[in-house]
């Protein structure tokens, strides 16, 4: 789709990247898919899409959080960035 884009819209994968942008609209809970809307200078989707859940193998498994990001996000997972707007 092609379109303005709300000012409301915030990019949940971090600060100054290139490339595509996505912000998290509703999440439907733990093991379901979340909506999305992902854009890229005009052109945006909405996307039903599965979190990632990858965790940091360095912490001790009680401390671990799962990325809440969508699976195959980039640039990184959530718990590696400290500009993300749900922290």
């Amino acid at each position: 789709m092609t379109g303005e884009l709300p000012d409301w819209l915030t990019c949940e994968l971090g600060k100054g990247h290139t490339g595509e942008h996505a912000d998290c609209l509703d999440t439907m809970g733990r093991g379901t898919f979340d909506v999305w809307l992902r854009w890229n200078e005009g052109e945006f989707t909405y996307v039903c899409a599965a979190p990632c859940e990858q965790v940091d193998p360095a912490i001790a498994p009680r401390l671990q959080q799962a990325c809440w990001l969508f699976t195959g996000h980039e640039p990184g997972h959530s718990w590696e960035f400290e500009d993300l707007p749900q922290d």
